[in-house]
């Protein structure tokens, strides 16, 4: 493993001049080269969303002006507005979080549409992907959030300019909307500028362990590759290891039976007094792509089992460390234990894990 870190550990450089440094990515031959703006206009143009809003015309009494609205206010919501310099002001409050990298990310991304899909642990994982991405100069991702981080502002409009865009957790019987959110990732995939980042267990793990994952994501990407636009997708699983997670506290109160607390600005400013604490190093594995175009050519092979595959190298990319080792062995000895003990458990303990 590499450490990211070891020459900013020792000041070299400045924490500024590392955030300001020049960065640069080659755009793919094969991108659209879209600004936001225009690729939110390409989205509102396409054939998918205007056969979309004829068929809602046809099924309800609403006018096409109406559903044109909808479909623009749905858009507004949906859409990132990537600007650098936010990420650079992310990157230099997380410049001291520990973590390793082994990657070749940047010559996948020249080749074809990518899509990075990192298990999902912490809120923090949006920002880790920004930060490993930005340290090995590859393209910085946009990624799927959860629409329930609308209700933060401040944080929600922080994640739409580092390249985060909000989906509904249901889509339901809208067509017009499920229509905006397939053609939207479309556009994104033809740009290429930004892989998409999306967690397919769509809500992070209490408990450390892989929830089944959705496949509405991974199937609306599949469309474009299946509709022969792009000549493949790479899907690359990420995992991300962390030592100690931020929300520890939270899913141990959630894992008792306690009702999760509504996500308010005041509850995100309260939680400024565990940033002083030590939470250990961060683990960035990134693993096999998955090509759409060799999995699809299998007999049989289906986007759950695709997923499956994906969620399956998450898993072996995901490192055990000696601190829940550690608590495992203090709980086993009704929380306590001598130095001596606790080491010599860990050390039997620790090459089991692996």
């Amino acid at each position: 493993l590499d450490d990211a870190l070891k020459n900013r550990r020792l000041g070299r450089p400045s924490d500024f001049r590392w955030v300001t440094r020049t960065w640069s990515y080659p755009v793919p031959v094969w991108s659209t080269r879209r600004s936001p703006p225009q690729l939110c206009r390409a989205v509102l143009e396409s054939s998918g969303l205007q056969e979309a809003l004829a068929e809602a015309q046809r099924n309800s009494d609403r006018s096409a002006k109406d559903l044109d609205r909808e479909a623009r206010a749905y858009l507004s919501i949906l859409a990132h507005k990537f600007k650098m310099p936010v990420v650079r002001i992310w990157g230099f409050f997380l410049s001291k979080v520990s973590l390793y990298e082994a990657a070749e990310l940047r010559a996948a991304c020249q080749r074809c549409p990518v899509v990075l899909v990192p298990n999902h642990r912490s809120y923090l994982d949006f920002l880790i992907m920004s930060f490993v991405t930005f340290h090995l100069d590859a393209p910085l991702p946009c990624a799927a959030a959860g629409d329930n981080l609308l209700s933060l502002r401040w944080v929600s409009s922080t994640l739409r300019h580092a390249g985060g865009f909000f989906i509904r957790r249901k889509f339901g019987d809208d067509c017009v909307y499920r229509a905006l959110v397939t053609e939207y990732l479309h556009q994104m995939l033809l740009d290429g500028r930004h892989p998409l980042e999306v967690f397919v267990e769509g809500t992070r793990s209490r408990t450390g362990k892989s929830l089944p994952p959705r496949t509405g994501f991974v199937q609306a990407c599949l469309e474009l590759y299946r509709s022969e636009k792009v000549s493949d997708i790479l899907f690359v699983p990420v995992s991300i290891s962390y030592d100690r997670v931020l929300e520890e506290t939270l899913y141990a109160r959630e894992m008792l039976g306690l009702p999760k607390p509504k996500e308010t600005i005041a509850s995100l400013l309260s939680a400024r007094k565990i940033l002083g604490d030590k939470f250990g190093d961060i683990r960035v594995r990134f693993g096999t792509p998955v090509s759409a175009r060799q999995t699809l050519a299998l007999d049989g092979f289906s986007v759950p089992q695709m997923l499956t595959l994906l969620v399956k190298q998450q898993q072996r990319g995901t490192l055990s460390t000696h601190f829940p080792l550690a608590c495992l062995i203090l709980g086993v000895n009704k929380g306590s234990a001598s130095v001596t003990t606790l080491l010599a458990q860990l050390n039997w303990l620790a090459p089991l894990a692996q």
